[in-house]
């Protein structure tokens, strides 16, 4: 399965034809993270919307998980 067949599997991309899933790809960076490596902190700014593909992302703050995304699609 190539990177536009996982991108057809997202709810939120899932109208999108294959010439807009290219161009989605074109302007898009794949971020690949370690465990527990942390994207962005609170309060921080940032420009970008991350979607889960595979794997999980916690949210923390001081230390307790307020919420877990696991499922692809899901995005922060």
């Amino acid at each position: 399965m190539d990177l536009a067949d996982v991108v057809r599997e997202i709810p939120a991309f899932r109208g999108l034809g294959d010439k807009d899933i290219a161009e989605l790809l074109d302007a898009s960076d794949m971020l690949q993270v370690s465990a527990g490596e942390t994207i962005i902190r609170e309060n921080q700014r940032d420009r970008f919307l991350y979607f889960i593909i595979d794997g999980q992302v916690g949210v923390q703050k001081d230390n307790v998980t307020l919420c877990e995304l696991r499922r692809m699609g899901e995005f922060f």
